[in-house]
């Protein structure tokens, strides 16, 4: 459930909520009335606005446990996984990539597949070519567990958003919190990002914040994903994405085809080599980049 603070900000999620619908996307504008039965843990004094944006059918998932169970799967189908290393260099045959260096190993591939994240345009630039695309820093809280409040929505609030954790704990992050990084003090920041969620969720005052991480967001230039290989360099395939947890099955996918396949149509669009423009949609990322 998302709602603004401020007619600019209503406008454009009701023109976003008309565009995910018109790409078939089940997604309504109702009352903040809903929010006793969406989300009765919701201080209705927290929503100010006079509608919601409601996506009924949205979920969340947790990222360390999706990631793990995919590379116990692929395990099992043969795969050879290495934790704790760190890619130095890309071995090279003429122009074409044909592995990748970790300190005193050498891995040799048909294909390297860069989809390291906020790493990802050091890996390119081990290749000689740029990816157009940014860090942007960002705070996660978790908070204790806090028996008995029962959050089944995610909350995407001017102040906050918010969604449930494991183990009766709440997750927070703060676009308003994130464009103070760098600057105030760590200890500040938490402060602010928890006293938001207990503004909108009046049970979080019995809990207090058990973690703050600082996490780096990789973002393309444009919003849109990055995927593919550069022309000059064969041999790399490049996939980076902001929402690299939600759109991860997908773009493995596709990736997995076009690698496999030499066929992705798909993702002609996300080429990068594309031309970045400022014109695309992109909620987030104004979020993001708004200092």
């Amino acid at each position: 459930m998302q709602w603004g603070d401020s007619e600019e900000s209503r406008r454009g999620l009701r023109e976003r909520a008309v565009r995910l619908r018109s790409w078939g996307h089940p997604c309504r504008i109702a009352d903040p009335s809903e929010l006793r039965e969406l989300a009765p843990a919701v201080d209705p004094a927290a929503c100010t606005a006079s509608e919601l944006v409601v996506h009924d059918q949205s979920a969340w998932y947790d990222a360390p446990l999706f990631v793990q169970r995919l590379l116990d799967r692929a395990a099992t189908l043969g795969a050879a996984i290495r934790y704790g290393l760190r890619a130095q260099a890309l071995i090279r045959h003429g122009d074409a990539v044909t592995g990748v260096e970790t300190g005193t190993r050498r891995w040799e591939a048909d294909w390297v597949v860069n989809c390291t994240g906020p790493d990802a345009d050091r890996i390119a630039a081990l290749a000689g070519t740029d990816l157009p695309m940014t860090r942007i820093p960002g705070l996660v809280g978790e908070s204790t567990p806090v028996p008995g409040l029962r959050l089944d929505a995610i909350l995407a609030t001017p102040e906050v958003d918010l969604r449930p954790a494991p183990g009766e704990r709440i997750c927070s992050i703060s676009w308003p919190v994130d464009a103070l990084l760098p600057g105030q003090s760590d200890d500040a920041l938490a402060e602010r990002l928890h006293a938001g969620g207990q503004r909108v969720l009046p049970a979080l005052r019995t809990a207090r914040l058990a973690g703050v991480r600082l996490g780096v967001r990789p973002v393309p230039a444009d919003g849109l994903p990055l995927a593919g290989a550069h022309p000059d360099v064969p041999g790399l395939y490049h996939l980076v994405t902001h929402s690299g947890v939600n759109l991860a099955p997908e773009l493995g996918r596709l990736a997995a085809q076009e690698i496999i396949d030499g066929d992705g149509p798909d993702l002609a669009g996300y080429r990068i080599t594309r031309g970045v423009t400022a014109s695309v949609q992109d909620e987030s990322l104004t979020l993001m980049t708004t200092r």
